[in-house]
């Protein structure tokens, strides 16, 4: 059995109950810190858990500090996001609450949040979210193709009936939807590299990628037409940079620059690729003919 231990909204992390008992017996832990396991319903004083053996009585322990920015766990809850107590609240209610607390509760979020669970599970969040949005994208393509003149040019250069062309539509998005995916893995590694150079790192790629994935509910927004992928994007970027300074006890600028570098280094590298390009065809025009 393994429980998650929170002290003042700080995680302590998971331990299996042997290893919790021999923190209470030298001192690691203290009755009054908060434990959770799967299939309690609210998170309990240690004193609470049947199995367990508190220590004996001493002086009370001077009162813990509570690191700045770091709210209580409110009562009632487990441990977050509550996409993987699904079984528990419901698929529906569970998404929804996920988005409410990694978008605007991120930082108790991610400081009840754990790094070393699996990655199927902010991957079918990811997946649902993206395919939410790839439906919305669909519709908005139906709506608008009579007047999408590039959409109407495609059509025609594939020489394709209206018919077919609507029936490619949707398997560019599920192609879409994939290359999305595998682009999320890709993304994470590097978020996670350059977190490691700045000395930004505590734990592996997997707690980095669960907590990118988790964050990428923001693309929720981008079903919004015009406005949307802009509040996409920035709000993706303090989930993200809340949750990678939490989950790795790093400092927040490491967070920040570990997601933007990568995003500044292919816009250097297409900007490369476009000064070669133009400058070949420019040299090729100024050729001489023969």
């Amino acid at each position: 059995m393994k429980i998650w231990i929170n002290r003042a909204g700080q995680n302590l992390g998971t331990f299996a109950l042997e290893e919790v008992q021999r923190g209470l017996d030298q001192g690691q832990f203290v009755p009054t810190d908060l434990g959770w396991h799967e299939g309690m319903e609210t998170w309990k004083p240690l004193a609470e858990f049947p199995d367990l053996r508190m220590p004996p009585s001493e002086p009370p322990p001077p009162p813990v500090a509570v690191p700045a920015g770091v709210q209580p766990v409110p009562a009632g809850s487990g441990p977050r996001p509550a996409w993987e107590r699904r079984h528990e609240v419901g698929v529906v209610r569970a998404y929804f609450l996920t988005i409410r607390e990694v978008l605007f509760e991120s930082g108790i979020t991610f400081a009840n949040f754990n790094p070393n669970a699996n990655l199927l599970e902010p991957t079918w969040f990811f997946l649902i979210t993206i395919a939410i949005q790839a439906v919305f994208a669909f519709g908005f393509q139906l709506l608008t193709l009579p007047h999408n003149r590039a959409a109407l040019d495609v059509q025609r250069q594939l020489n394709l009936s209206l018919l077919g062309f609507l029936l490619l539509l949707p398997l560019l998005l599920v192609f879409g939807v994939l290359v999305t995916l595998v682009a999320n893995f890709v993304l994470a590694g590097l978020y996670h590299a350059v977190l490691k150079l700045l000395g930004g790192t505590s734990l592996t790629y997997r707690a980095t990628y669960r907590v990118v994935t988790y964050s990428h509910a923001a693309q929720i927004f981008g079903v919004v037409p015009c406005l949307g992928p802009i509040v996409a994007i920035v709000m993706f970027l303090v989930a993200a940079s809340t949750g990678l300074q939490r989950v790795h006890q790093t400092q927040y600028w490491k967070a920040v620059v570990a997601l933007v570098v990568p995003y500044l280094l292919c816009f250097g590298l297409l900007l490369l690729i476009f000064s070669v390009v133009v400058s070949v065809l420019a040299n090729a025009g100024h050729q001489p003919n023969p």
